[in-house]
This record gives C-alpha cells, structure tokens and sequence, in this order.
C-alpha cells in the first residue's frame, strides 16, 4: 500500500471528507485531489506535509506506512480534524 493509498483509507475509515481535510490544511479541496492522487506526498509542500503528519500522528511518511488502523487511532485523527474546526491550528505550532 502506498503512503497516499494508506492516508485515503484513514481518512475513509474517520469520516474526513476531501472539503474537511482542505479546511484543516488550508488549501482548496483541488489542491488536497491533486495531493492524493500520485503514490507519495511529493506534491506537498513541507509546510502542509507536516501540518498532514500532526493530522496523522506521524513524523515521517515511513512512519505512517507502519501505523497500525486501530479504532483508537481513527478516533484520534477524527477528534483532531473536529477540534481543529473549533481552534484551528496556527502556523507556530505544526512543528
């Protein structure tokens, strides 16, 4: 499975739709298809890649191809997209 492959499914799995996933990387939703439809983030610039990594609890994309899909962690990445919603998340703290 490739990264944007694993990233597609844990966003189906947490019911974070392409409109909500722009919103939280503050891109327009063309930007986030444009994102997800090679085979790596390539695409992404390092801002918004570490900004998707917060999202996902990761640090790196190697990182991200071994994380477990447990309930708990769709629920973590759900919960943050849901609270962003309320704070956003400012430019000082995604690293």
């Amino acid at each position: 499975m490739t990264t944007v492959e694993k990233i597609n499914v844990i966003l189906r799995e947490a019911n974070i739709s392409k409109v909500n996933l722009a919103k939280y990387l503050n891109v327009s939703r063309q930007m986030v298809y444009n994102y997800l439809d090679g085979d790596d983030l390539s695409k992404l610039s390092n801002d918004k890649c570490q900004l998707l990594f917060k999202l996902l609890n990761v640090k790196t994309e190697e990182e991200l191809k071994n994380v477990e899909l447990t309930d708990e962690y769709i629920q973590q990445v759900g919960n943050k997209i849901f609270n962003s919603k309320k704070n956003p998340v400012k430019k000082s703290e995604i690293i």
